[in-house]
């Protein structure tokens, strides 16, 4: 700071202490002294100048009384203006309306400037922090931030900056995660170093501090960066706020209609002081306060704070009533609905009647169907039954022989004696599977359906296969699948399947039998490839008909049959070439539900 600044400071200070001691003593209730009551503030402040010619001024105008002047703290102001009993305050514009209505004050000047000419518009705010803090860039960055402030209750040090934030949270102050105070007086340049040092995040700095800091030397040039910023052109101060009514001259019901016209006049007419031609007007709109503290819900306003009945009726009523309207419509439509739903629910009634009714017969014409399917099955079976059980039998006159050779031999052993016997055991029960199902064939239908592992009934007729057909290999990818059927049936389809596959591959020098189970939307998918023959067009189109399976072993049921039972569990089956030659058969079963299987 250059000298004569500091001097100049010095002076101020000087004469604005000797007028405080002065009225301080004698600052009882007298008929004959007029009492002035001045708000502190922050330091440094260029309107210091026209603080101390105005009470000059003010000493002069009402000679012969006297005039005592005392400084308060802002939170104390109001109520001294009342038990002091002062006719005059000097104090913020912030401050005047936050009272005014309590305390019955009347504005009467307003400070104005060269650089603000307009009363109105002459005070703000500006919100900075450090240069070096790159991601800080607008006034969302700050968001659970520490803010460094002077006092909580100064209209530009703190409120001002503060209603910002007010689009950001319902009670703003909360928008930052801690707030550092330093109190009233010389504290601005404690904010500023707060911010520089990064003991805080953010400063809030009342206008043209900034540039009075910087230039006095208190803190580096460009140190800081104003955040949010609204300043308008030709303004020699960087702001972040709107701008408000400056300081204000008030008066108070214990002033005399005399005294307020002679210093409402006199200070009119003196003449502008300081460098930046400070002088008292006349502010017309304190509007832009009163929306401040609307925003803030403080002062005049702070009872949006309170929740009351009252208070939500009047601020929230054209929703109330969108809320009554809406709940009476609901209620009307919720009334159609159940008109509606009464008469939708008799025509279902009737429906329902008709669907079952429709199904009954449904029923009924498919077990006729059924029924003339197994007289066609029956008849499949007679031509061919005999050489179907030959199978059987031959493979177990093959068995006993081979027992028998070995037992001249005097090489059966208790392994191989069992083994045999297995396999011969397994013969003699297909026989008897083959024996019951034609006989099945010619009775009524009894369900025999029940939950099972595909799976596991495709790997059994695997493993048997494998023994009996060495030389082919057969591929099987394990994948448990729960259906819904007769496991002898679905066995049935299997093995006829794969002896198809086993016949196929008669001539092949590398035969090889695919079996693939996998699950595809809720269903099984069972696919048995081979690598036979390539098939033409032909031979496509005769496989499944009946009466076309002479070159089929199997069981002898037929690809006819295999399409039957499948069917018959709500399956499909569909056969295609396979590449690179070959045949691949596809069949298509509903899966248990997982809810199903669990009720079961």
């Amino acid at each position: 700071m250059n000298q004569s600044s500091t001097s100049k400071n010095i002076c101020l200070a000087v004469i604005l202490v000797s007028l405080f001691v002065f009225g301080s003593r004698t600052f009882a209730e007298e008929s004959d002294s007029i009492k002035l009551g001045i708000s502190n503030y922050a330091l440094p402040n260029k309107n210091e100048v026209l603080y101390s010619k105005s009470i000059e001024k003010i000493r002069e105008l009402v000679k012969p009384k006297q005039l005592h002047v005392k400084l308060y703290s802002p939170s104390d102001l109001a109520e001294k203006a009342e038990e002091d009993k002062l006719d005059l305050v000097f104090g913020s514009s912030g401050f005047y309306r936050r009272t005014a209505l309590r305390t019955g004050h009347k504005e009467l000047l307003s400070i104005e400037n060269k650089y603000y000419p307009n009363p109105n518009y002459t005070e703000g705010a500006s919100i900075v922090v450090s240069s070096n803090r790159k991601e800080l860039k607008t006034l969302e960055d700050l968001k659970n931030k520490t803010l460094s402030a002077n006092a909580p209750f100064t209209f530009t040090g703190y409120l001002v900056p503060l209603a910002e934030f007010s689009s950001f949270e319902a009670e703003p102050e909360k928008f930052f995660k801690r707030q550092v105070f330093h109190g009233e007086g010389n504290t601005m340049k404690d904010v500023a170093k707060d911010v520089i040092s990064g003991k805080a995040d953010v400063g809030f700095l009342r206008l043209c501090m900034l540039e009075t800091l910087e230039a006095s030397g208190e803190i580096p040039q460009g140190s800081l960066k104003v955040i949010g910023e609204q300043t308008g052109p030709g303004e020699q101060c960087r702001r972040s706020t709107p701008l408000y009514p400056g300081w204000t001259v008030s008066s108070t019901p214990h002033a005399s209609s005399d005294l307020i016209r002679k210093v409402s006049q006199g200070l009119l007419e003196m003449p502008p002081v300081g460098s930046n031609d400070l002088r008292w007007g006349i502010a017309t709109n304190y509007q832009s306060v009163d929306g401040l503290y609307k925003k803030l819900k403080m002062g005049p306003y702070a009872y949006l704070r309170d929740w009351t009945i009252k208070g939500f009726i009047e601020k929230y009523w054209p929703f109330l009533l969108l809320t009554f309207i809406g709940v009476i419509l609901l209620a009307l439509y919720a009334f159609y609905l159940a008109r509606l739903t009464q008469r939708r629910s008799k025509q279902l009634s009737k429906a329902f009647v008709s669907q079952r009714k429709l199904q009954q017969e449904k029923m009924e014409t498919s077990e006729k169907m059924h029924t003339l399917q197994k007289v066609w099955a029956i008849g499949q079976l007679s031509s061919t039954f005999a050489h179907e059980v030959r199978q059987p039998l031959t493979t177990l006159q093959l068995l006993s022989r081979g027992l028998i050779r070995l037992k001249e031999r005097d090489a059966l052993t208790s392994e191989t004696l069992a083994t045999t016997l297995d396999n011969m055991n397994v013969q003699i029960q297909r026989m008897n599977q083959i024996v019951e199902r034609v006989r099945d064939y010619a009775r009524t239908p009894i369900s025999r359906r029940m939950p099972l592992d595909l799976n596991v009934i495709v790997q059994k007729v695997i493993k048997v296969f494998s023994q009996t057909y060495p030389r082919v290999q057969f591929e099987l990818q394990d994948n448990p699948c729960k259906v819904n059927g007769d496991p002898v049936e679905v066995d049935l389809v299997v093995r006829n399947l794969l002896r198809n596959a086993v016949e196929a591959t008669k001539e092949v020098q590398a035969p090889t039998i695919f079996v693939r189970l996998t699950k595809k939307e809720e269903r099984a998918i069972l696919v048995i490839e081979d690598n036979g023959p390539k098939l033409t067009e032909v031979q496509m189109r005769e496989i499944g008909r009946p009466l076309k399976t002479s070159k089929q072993q199997g069981l002898g049921l037929g690809l006819g049959i295999v399409r039957t039972i499948i069917e018959s569990h709500t399956g499909s089956v569909s056969f295609s070439p396979n590449e690179p030659s070959g045949l691949r058969v596809t069949i298509s079963l509903p899966l248990i539900s997982r809810k199903s299987e669990t009720a079961k």
